[in-house]
């Protein structure tokens, strides 16, 4: 698997929400198998958004294709600051607390980049580490 992280600093999150948004379809049809937005607790305006892939080829893929929408005037309007997109490698995961504690069955260690994402799979899942 491979993560594509994303950082931003934004003008007005709800305003960069609804255009990211409209972007669902492209997502789907492009190789994201899930994402998440998170915004920074001390300065709202930053956002980084980690989208998740099964391959890094897939991600370089999307990336290409950021470069073309991070160009457009709408997303030009919404950033006031941007980092290139970075590709990650998902190695390691492990998730803890009282919702791993609750779900016996689902099994609690998965590949994952520190730090950016909790995901579980059923036992028996097919879906192993491998990028």
């Amino acid at each position: 698997m491979a993560t594509l992280h994303i950082e931003n600093t934004v003008h007005d999150y709800d305003d960069w929400k609804a255009v990211f948004d409209k972007f669902d379809q492209q997502r789907r049809s492009r190789g994201v198998r899930s994402y998440r937005v998170v915004r920074g607790h001390d300065d709202p305006h930053q956002v980084i958004v980690d989208l998740e892939f099964d391959s890094t080829t897939r991600a370089e893929e999307f990336r290409e294709f950021l470069r073309g929408v991070f160009a457009t005037p709408q997303s030009q309007a919404q950033l006031a600051e941007h980092r290139p997109p970075t590709i990650f490698e998902v190695v390691d995961e492990q998730v803890f607390g009282t919702a791993a504690a609750k779900a016996p069955d689902l099994i609690t260690s998965q590949p994952r980049v520190a730090g950016f994402r909790h995901a579980r799979c059923a036992r028996g899942s097919t879906s192993g580490g491998g990028g």
